[in-house]
């Protein structure tokens, strides 16, 4: 007798890629990364900067960059991932990714400034 194999629903499937979702980002938001990011950002406000700039090593980051991304702009930071275009020596042109952080405040006027 031939064992019938089963085939997952949809809203199985979905659920489970909605559950896989939430936990990479509880994951990312609790993580080293986003502390190392937090502790940057607050290193350059306190040298009186207003962005935060950190190169994008490798293409396997930016899944998690993407949602300390997201995270950032639900408390009104400017963040994203900007591709920068630089020349090399040797290579020529190439471009180089940047994970970018900026924020504002406000002077004594009250005018906004970057």
């Amino acid at each position: 007798m031939e064992k019938k194999v089963e085939i997952p629903s949809l809203e199985y499937l979905k659920g489970l890629t909605e559950e896989g979702v939430k936990n990479f980002e509880q994951t990312v938001l609790e993580g080293p990364l986003f502390k190392e990011i937090i502790r940057k950002i607050e290193d350059a406000a306190l040298d009186g900067l207003a962005i935060y700039e950190k190169k994008i090593e490798s293409d396997d980051d930016v899944r998690a960059l993407k949602v300390i991304c997201t995270a950032l702009k639900e408390n009104d930071f400017y963040c994203e991932i900007e591709t920068k275009e630089k020349t090399g020596l040797l290579m020529g042109k190439y471009y180089q990714k940047y994970f970018v952080v900026k924020w504002e405040s406000k002077n004594t006027n009250g005018d906004e400034k970057k």
